[in-house]
């Protein structure tokens, strides 16, 4: 066990860029090692908002924090990572308290990006208020294209870190040629670049809906509203441990277990041409300096 009170590297993520994929190649490798809980969020921006109490609050936080890495080896190198680190507050709260730590960022094409992020959000939940059309998407949540500037993150955390303390996986070249890529990977942190995780060629996170969501949909609120009649007469403590209300719950269960891959919607023209203008200069200035190129 170790009592270091030290992290030796965060991923800083941006939503649907593989992220999982890669925490999975990092977990296997046995030079390293990763907390059971997936997102410690332990710098987010909203702690760095608690001005007044904020020392005493990051204090009492930072000894919890270290608790989540007690299980480590000695010989291992420990590591986190949040989807709400890309941001300067938190970029500020993690130099202050690990100076020397190392970042790696995942970048992918913006526009699929957007597009797997819309995709993810609309079909792996069952209870949506209202169908979003993919092209309002970036417009009801326009947190969805700043995660697409890249190169403002990406640049910032370099000016605290140091171009050496960074680096960069773009999704494109992990596809191409994912063993080169992870090598990379291993030898920016000083392990074993030559471990070959099981993970190597699997996608992780493939998102699929439920066959029969308007089923589902349909069995869920007869259900509610069975409920709240129930719960008014003394017969409902009768009926929830009756054999035929395990064998429909036992039933609805298995219908949401019967999954098929999704049928991708993808932005049309005019929203993608609004996306590009919206981010490109982001864009110029990541080719221009990290030699990323997202742009046509």
């Amino acid at each position: 066990m170790s009592d270091r009170k030290e992290v030796d590297f965060i991923w800083v993520w941006f939503e649907k860029c593989w992220t999982t994929l890669f925490a999975k190649l990092l977990e296997e490798h046995p030079e390293i090692f990763i907390p059971k809980e997936k997102e410690l969020n332990h710098f987010t921006s909203l702690w760095a908002l608690w001005e007044d109490n904020k020392i005493n609050f990051q204090k009492k936080s930072i000894s919890e924090y270290y608790k989540y890495f007690s299980s480590s080896e000695k010989s291992q190198i420990i590591w986190e990572w949040s989807i709400n680190y890309t941001n300067k507050e938190s970029a500020k709260l993690i130099k202050s308290f690990f100076p020397n730590v190392k970042i790696i960022i995942s970048v992918r094409n913006p526009i699929k990006k957007i597009e797997s992020s819309f995709n993810y959000h609309k079909y792996t939940k069952l209870d949506i208020s209202g169908k979003i059309d993919i092209n309002d998407f970036i417009y009801k949540y326009p947190y969805v294209l700043e995660q697409c500037k890249y190169f403002k993150i990406i640049n910032f955390y370099e000016k605290l870190f140091s171009k050496e303390k960074i680096h960069i996986i773009k999704l494109e070249d992990y596809i191409k040629s994912p063993i080169l890529e992870v090598k990379k990977m291993y030898d920016f942190l000083w392990v074993d670049k030559n471990y070959k995780p099981l993970n190597i060629n699997k996608k992780i996170n493939k998102t699929t809906k439920t066959k029969h969501p308007l089923l589902i949909k349909t069995i869920k609120r007869l259900f509610i509203i069975w409920w709240k009649i129930a719960r008014k007469i003394w017969v409902y403590k009768f009926l929830i441990n009756s054999k035929a209300f395990k064998k429909s719950l036992e039933i609805t269960n298995n219908i949401k277990k019967q999954k098929t891959e999704l049928k991708r919607e993808k932005l049309n023209n005019k929203t993608r041409k609004i996306v590009e203008k919206t981010i490109k200069k982001d864009l110029v200035k990541l080719k221009e300096i990290y030699w990323i190129n997202y742009l046509k």
